[in-house]
C-alpha cells in the first residue's frame, strides 16, 4: 500500500498549494493520505472553505498536532512517533518546514530520502519580497542576496519549489538534494476536471443565483491598517468605493463577494445593507470553481487568489492605493504583476471602464499551464 504523510502549515495556501497534489495521489493508488494540521485553529480556516474541507473528507485521514496547551510536548511526541512508524513503512512525507525544526527534524537524519520540503506557493510571485519592503525591512535585492550562515536546512533530501530561482535554492546548506520544479498544481487536469464536475452542485446551493452571464467575483482581504496602503483607512474606504462603483454601473450579472478568513464580515454586512446594490452573493467557495464562471475578478489589495483567476484566462483587475515606498518598489505595478492585467491606482472612471469592456468579451481560456518538470506525481505513487 503506498503512503503519503503531509504536513501542513497554519496558512492556508500551503494546504491549497498541496492539496490538488493529495488528490491526485489518491486518484492514482486509492490511498488515503494522512494530513496533519499544526492547530485547532487551522482547521477552522480550512472547514471555512467547502470544497477543501469536502476534498479531505474524501481523501485524506485528518490530523490535529497540537490542540491544547496544557499536554503541548505529549502531542508533539505523539505526531513525532506517528510520523516515525509511517515513514519506517516507506510512507513519503511532504513537509513545509515542520521537519526543520527540533524534535521533528530527527526523521530526517533517519528517512531523509523519504522527506521533501516544499514552497507555499504554487506560483512564482514577488509579493513577499514587496511587502517586506512596504514594511521597512529593506530592499528587495538585499532581502534576497542574503547571508546564509545563520540560515536552516530544508529538512530531506527532496526539495519542491514553483520558482526555480527561489532563494532558498541558492542556499548552500541545500546543495545536493533533488529539486522537482513543481508550479500550478491549481491547473492540473485531475484538480480542475474534479471541481468541473462538481461545479453545478455547488453553485446550486447559492440561492437565486443566475450564471447564465458568468459573474463579478471580488476577493477580500482585512480592513485593518496595512502598511502597504497609501493611508490606515485605505482598505475600507476602497471597499466602500468599489461597492459603489459596481451599484452604480446596474450591470445584468451577478456578484460574488469572496472574504478572506481574516476579512471582517462586519464591516461587509454592514457596506452591503447601507447600499441599494443587489444580486450579490458571498461564498467562500473556491477561486478555482469561481475562475470557472469570472468574467473578472477584482480585488484592493493583490491576493494569491488572482494568480488561479488569470491563468484561467479571467481579467484580473486590482483597484487599490498604494503607499508611495511600496509603489517605487514595484516601479508603479501591482505586487503581483505578473497576473494582474489591470493596475489602477484609485481612479474610478478606469475601474468603470475595466469592468465594462471586461464583462463585454466572452470567458477566456486557460492562459499558463502547470509544471511538473521532473516527474514529482510519479515519485510519490512510485
Amino acid at each position: 500500500m503506498k503512503r503519503l504523510v503531509v504536513i501542513t502549515k497554519d496558512k492556508l495556501i500551503a494546504t491549497d498549494t498541496v492539496i490538488p497534489i493529495m488528490l491526485e495521489f489518491y486518484q492514482i493508488t486509492g490511498c488515503k493520505v494522512d494530513f496533519y494540521v499544526p492547530y485547532k485553529h487551522t482547521m477552522k480556516f480550512i472547514n471555512s472553505n467547502i470544497v477543501i474541507c469536502d476534498i479531505l473528507k474524501k481523501i485524506a485521514h485528518v490530523h490535529i498536532v497540537k490542540s491544547s496547551t496544557k499536554w503541548r510536548k505529549i502531542e508533539y511526541l505523539i505526531a513525532l512517533l506517528s510520523w516515525f512508524i509511517s515513514a519506517l513503512f516507506g510512507a513519503k512525507i511532504i513537509h513545509f518546514g515542520t521537519l526543520n525544526i527540533w524534535p521533528f527534524k530527527i526523521l530526517g537524519l533517519i528517512f531523509n530520502k523519504n522527506i521533501f520540503f516544499m514552497q507555499n506557493d504554487t506560483y512564482i510571485h514577488d509579493n513577499a519580497y514587496f511587502n517586506l519592503v512596504a514594511r521597512g525591512m529593506g530592499n528587495k535585492k538585499e532581502i534576497i542576496d542574503r547571508d546564509f550562515s545563520d540560515s536552516i536546512e530544508c529538512v530531506g533530501s527532496n526539495l519542491i519549489f514553483s520558482d526555480p530561482d527561489h532563494y532558498m535554492l541558492i542556499n548552500p546548506q541545500n546543495k545536493n538534494k533533488n529539486v522537482f520544479i513543481f508550479s500550478g498544481s491549481r491547473l492540473r487536469n485531475s484538480w480542475l476536471n474534479h471541481l468541473s464536475s462538481l461545479k453545478d452542485e455547488y453553485f446550486s446551493r447559492i440561492n437565486n443565483l443566475d450564471l447564465s452571464n458568468g459573474a463579478i467575483v471580488y476577493v477580500l482581504t482585512t480592513f485593518e491598517s496595512n502598511p502597504v496602503f497609501k493611508n490606515d483607512s485605505s482598505g475600507i474606504d476602497l471597499f466602500k468605493e468599489t461597492i459603489s462603483i459596481l451599484e452604480s454601473m446596474d450591470l445584468n450579472i451577478p456578484i460574488l463577494i469572496k472574504p478572506h478568513p481574516v476579512t471582517q464580515m462586519n464591516v461587509v454586512n454592514s457596506v452591503l445593507e447601507s447600499s441599494s446594490i443587489d444580486n450579490v452573493f458571498v461564498t467562500n467557495l473556491h477561486p478555482s470553481l469561481l475562475s470557472m464562471v469570472a468574467k473578472v475578478w477584482i480585488c484592493n489589495w493583490y491576493s494569491t487568489t488572482c494568480a488561479d483567476a488569470y491563468c484561467m484566462g479571467v481579467p484580473v483587475i486590482e483597484y487599490t492605493e498604494c503607499s508611495d515606498l511600496l509603489l517605487k518598489a514595484t516601479n508603479g505595478r501591482s505586487q503581483g504583476y505578473q497576473y494582474v492585467d489591470y493596475f489602477i491606482n484609485r481612479i474610478p472612471n478606469n475601474l468603470r471602464e475595466k469592468i465594462y469592456s471586461s464583462c463585454s468579451n466572452s470567458i477566456n481560456s486557460k492562459r499558463c499551464e502547470p509544471l511538473d518538470s521532473n516527474n514529482l506525481l510519479m515519485y510519490l505513487t512510485s
